[in-house]
């Protein structure tokens, strides 16, 4: 089974034209394209939300937001799993947040580490290969701008571990569900 995980991926103004130029071939290389789609798993560290929606975030030097017809982008290069604990993905808002997890949903891509309670923001993806064997697949933040994006604080919101217990709990719960865990963590 083959597995490739990504950093931060934020489909600013220049790759959206690239790809409206020239489609996947303006954004990626044959060569990342290709590792991307046929690998068997690819999870990419979502660093932006997919909305038209929200306010920018306050006193923030950089905020990100993506209309979400470019979700293709991620449906082009593969993206099985979306990460979305890190520090922009609610530079826009709950509203925004929202419009992501309906973006990704809608496109056939999973997410992890943000969502309507902790439960889901926590929620382990599980996929299985062809011998049976299961993998996992988690996402949290140890970098947020305010407390308020913590789910903990504010719902809907994301998984973070500044306080650990979560993340411990949710790694403890995964052991007996899948042979192999993996971690996407963020902290700038």
């Amino acid at each position: 089974t083959s597995i490739v995980f990504t950093g931060d991926i934020e489909l600013s103004e220049y790759v959206q034209a690239a790809y409206d130029a020239n489609g996947i071939d303006g954004v990626a290389s044959q060569s990342i394209q290709s590792l991307m789609k046929d690998a068997d798993i690819t999870m990419i560290n979502n660093e932006f939300c997919f909305s038209e929606r929200g306010e920018k975030a306050p006193d923030k030097q950089y905020t990100f937001r993506v209309n979400p017809s470019y979700v293709s982008i991620l449906n082009d290069l593969g993206v099985d799993i979306a990460g979305l604990a890190n520090n922009h993905v609610l530079d826009y808002g709950h509203d925004a947040l929202t419009d992501t997890f309906t973006t990704l949903t809608d496109a056939g891509i999973d997410y992890t580490g943000a969502g309507n309670s902790l439960e889901e923001a926590s929620r382990l993806i599980i996929k299985e290969d062809a011998a049976g064997r299961t993998y996992g697949f988690l996402a949290a933040s140890h970098v947020i701008p305010v407390a308020s994006w913590n789910v903990l604080n504010s719902q809907p919101g994301e998984f973070c571990f500044y306080d650990e217990t979560d993340l411990l709990n949710a790694i403890e719960a995964a052991d007996s569900q899948v042979d192999y865990l993996f971690v996407m963590v963020h902290w700038g």
